[in-house]
């Protein structure tokens, strides 16, 4: 798998927006990919406006979504260094991650 430089820069900007969001107390996770089900939570909001606003997940499960992003991509990251990718430099030492 080759990991493009626009990998890391992504890894970099998602590190520091979940920095921004716990100090904000972030508590609504919003997403542009298709696969994140907002368009079904857009129109739970629009069928129900006054109940619960589908997108506010609280802080322990934002932070967990920021994390769990965070940690796919260092994911991505040691699968393009285990398998040699020219993009991406290898492990210095068995068990460690230059990245994450």
């Amino acid at each position: 798998m080759l990991m493009s430089p626009a990998v890391r820069t992504r890894l970099s900007s998602i590190q520091s927006f979940r920095a921004l969001t716990v100090r904000a107390g972030a508590d609504v996770e919003l997403s542009n990919h298709p696969d994140d089900h907002g368009l079904q939570r857009a129109e739970q909001l629009r069928d129900r406006p006054d109940g619960p606003n589908p997108f506010m997940l609280g802080r322990p499960r934002t932070e967990r979504f920021m994390a769990v992003m965070e940690a796919m991509l260092c994911g991505r990251i040691a699968d393009a260094e285990t398998t040699g990718s020219r993009d991406e430099p290898r492990p210095r030492a068995a068990g460690t991650h230059m990245y994450c």
